[in-house]
C-alpha cells in the first residue's frame, strides 16, 4: 500500500527503492539554486511594483509555497507512488519553471493596492498566490527527492544545501554593482532598478524559450555566460572606481548659503 490520505507510508517499499541516480542529484541542486534565485529576484521586483518594505514578503511567500509542497507529499502520498518517483520529479521541476514564468508576467499585471477594500485584499490575496506556486512545485521536487531516497538521505540534503548557498552569492552581482554606481552617478539609481525588473521578468521567459528550443543544457550554459559577464563588469567597475580620483566620486556638494 502507497498511502492514504492520513499520511501514511510504505516504509518496507521506500527502505528498498533503487538508489537515487546522478541527475536526481543534479537536478535536486538545480531547482534548490533556482529557488533561492527566484526568492533573491522577488525582493528586487517587490521593492520596484511595491513599497520596498514589502521585499521581505518573499521570504514568507517561500517558507509558505514550499511547505504547502512538502504537505502535499505528506498528505497526499498516493499520488506519488514510488515507480513514478522518477516521472514526480520531473514534473513537479518542470512546473516550477513555467509557474516561475506565468507567476512573474501575472504578478506584474495584477495591480498591487493594499487597502482596506474588496479590491485591495483581492489583489493583495492574488499577488500571494500567484507568486507562491513556484515555491509549492519547488517543495514537491525537494520533498519527492529527501523522502522516496532514505538510503541517500544525508548525501541528498547535503546538495539541497549547497544548491541554496550557490544561489545566494548569484544575487550578489546586482546589489554591489548598483552601490557602485550609486556612488559615482547617483541619478542612475531609479533607471537602474527599472532596468533590473525587467531584465528580471525578461530573464525568465528567455531562459524557458531557451531550453524548450536548444535544451536544458543551452539555458543553463546561456546562464552561466551571462553571469561570467556580469562578474567582469563588477571586476571592471570595481578597478575603476579604485583608479578614480576621489573627487571624481560623487557630485559635490553645494555650500549652504549662510544667513545674515
Amino acid at each position: 500500500m502507497a498511502g492514504d490520505a492520513g499520511g501514511s507510508y510504505d516504509v518496507k517499499g521506500m527502505s528498498s527503492a533503487p538508489p537515487a541516480s546522478r541527475s536526481i542529484y543534479v537536478g535536486l541542486f538545480l531547482v534548490t539554486f533556482a529557488t533561492l534565485m527566484y526568492e533573491i529576484a522577488l525582493t528586487r521586483i517587490f521593492s520596484v511594483t511595491m513599497w520596498y518594505h514589502f521585499a521581505f514578503v518573499a521570504i514568507s511567500v517561500a517558507m509558505f509555497g514550499m511547505t504547502v509542497g512538502a504537505l502535499i507529499v505528506y498528505l497526499r502520498p498516493a499520488w506519488f507512488p514510488p515507480e513514478r518517483v522518477a516521472h514526480g520529479l520531473g514534473a513537479s521541476a518542470l512546473l516550477f519553471g513555467v509557474a516561475i514564468v506565468v507567476g512573474l508576467l501575472t504578478q506584474l499585471v495584477v495591480p498591487f493596492t493594499p487597502e482596506l477594500s474588496l479590491l485591495g485584499m483581492y489583489t493583495v490575496a492574488l499577488t500571494y498566490v500567484v507568486v507562491a506556486t513556484p515555491f509549492i512545485f519547488s517543495g514537491i521536487c525537494v520533498t519527492l527527492a529527501l523522502t522516496r531516497f532514505p538510503r541517500q538521505l544525508p548525501a541528498l540534503y547535503g546538495v539541497d544545501l549547497l544548491g541554496a548557498a550557490a544561489g545566494l552569492p548569484m544575487g550578489m552581482a546586482f546589489p554591489l554593482g548598483m552601490r557602485m554606481a550609486a556612488s559615482r552617478t547617483p541619478a542612475l539609481a531609479p533607471w537602474l532598478w527599472g532596468i533590473n525588473g525587467a531584465t528580471s521578468v525578461c530573464a525568465s521567459v528567455i531562459a524557458v524559450a531557451i531550453a524548450l528550443h536548444w535544451g536544458i543544457a543551452a539555458a543553463f550554459w546561456t546562464g552561466v555566460a551571462c553571469y561570467v559577464a556580469a562578474t567582469g563588469a563588477l571586476a571592471a567597475m570595481s578597478a575603476g572606481l579604485a583608479a578614480a580620483p576621489i573627487g571624481v566620486m560623487a557630485a559635490p556638494v553645494p555650500a549652504r548659503p549662510e544667513v545674515s
